[in-house]
């Protein structure tokens, strides 16, 4: 996005929330990742709140992160 540009508001995934431990790391590694493939800021931010979304549906931090593969990533 342009530095002028507006700032985007991209809701939260909706998830059944067991623990919020880890969520922010799922976040930013997966907005990272998206980034570094290309894709732009809004729409790595997608992904990356549907990433923290499902790690808080599982009991801790390792163990909730979740996979490429659980992200429905469209390619």
């Amino acid at each position: 996005a342009a530095p002028d540009a507006p700032p985007a508001h991209v809701p939260a995934a909706p998830a059944k929330v067991v623990d919020t431990t880890g969520a922010g790391d799922a976040f930013v590694g997966a907005f990272a990742a998206m980034i570094d493939e290309g894709r732009a800021p809004p729409e790595a931010a997608r992904i990356a709140c549907r990433a923290a979304a499902r790690a808080c549906e599982t009991l801790g931090a390792q163990p909730g992160l979740p996979r490429r593969a659980e992200l429905a990533l469209a390619d």
